[in-house]
């Protein structure tokens, strides 16, 4: 795959949540760098699902024959993450639900880039041309900065 691939800039903030996870594992409880990276999560996070919401499951809904079935899978799944990071957003360090829903949240994130990296990437991969998997690549980084942008 190449850098432009959407399914390499996704697998990247995988690593990049899995590494921040770590870092805050580092840290013990009531230590407010736990609090911020822990907002740092939650960005990539939200930038993460806007690029899966919004360019990775439309391909995969017009190139995988099942694909509206796994894509409905995976916006179900999304919900269900959204609560919880509205659920930890309001949480302070130090409280056992921030620690208890940040270990949720984990194992939550685990399994489903485990399943995306082991199943979807790769029949995606399979079935959507290396070029076009580029050109929607590209343009997930055009939304992403047009939102940073909006932003302020």
């Amino acid at each position: 795959m190449r850098e432009a691939d959407l399914l390499v800039r996704l697998t990247g903030e995988h690593r990049r949540t899995e590494a921040l996870f770590d870092l805050m594992a580092d840290f013990p409880p009531g230590d407010p760098r736990r609090r911020d990276l822990l907002d740092d999560i939650l960005l990539v996070l939200a930038r993460h699902a806007e690029a899966e919401e919004g360019f990775l499951y439309p391909a995969v809904r017009a190139y995988l024959d099942d694909g509206d079935r796994l894509a409905d899978a995976k916006l179900a799944e999304h919900a269900v993450l959204k609560r919880r990071l509205a659920d930890l957003a309001v949480r302070t360090d130090g409280d056992q639900a921030f620690d208890d829903l940040t270990g949720q949240l984990r194992t939550f994130l685990a399994a489903h880039t485990a399943d995306e990296e082991n199943e979807l990437f790769p029949r995606l991969a399979a079935a959507c041309p290396p070029d076009r998997l580029d050109e929607i690549g590209r343009k997930a980084r055009a939304a992403e900065a047009d939102a940073d942008r909006d932003r302020g």
